[in-house]
């Protein structure tokens, strides 16, 4: 299992491609890409967020799922061209900047 335990908090990978961070699993990214996440498709992860603490119906954790997913993949999409340039891995010294 990818899920660990940290000072008492549970917590998963990032899910990009890539990222070495570990988050905890209440949250979408790890903070360096979720500020690449636009503000339409933030406030649409925490509109879903909010509807579903309101009322866990199948259609609001269908909502909060897709959300999330789309956040994940508007990331990978953006990285997509700066990892490319980078596939050579972490001895490049310019793979760093493709987190």
């Amino acid at each position: 299992s990818t899920l660990r335990r940290r000072n008492g908090m549970m917590t998963r990978p990032c899910p990009i491609s890539r990222c070495q961070e570990s988050i905890p699993t209440f949250l979408v990214l790890c903070r360096d890409h979720w500020r690449r996440v636009s503000p339409r498709a933030q406030r649409r992860v925490y509109a879903a967020w909010k509807a579903l603490s309101r009322q866990a119906t199948l259609e609001a954790i269908r909502e909060h799922r897709d959300a999330k997913e789309a956040a994940v993949r508007e990331v990978e999409q953006r990285l997509a061209p700066i990892i490319d340039r980078h596939r050579s891995g972490p001895e490049d010294p310019g793979w760093a900047f493709a987190r």
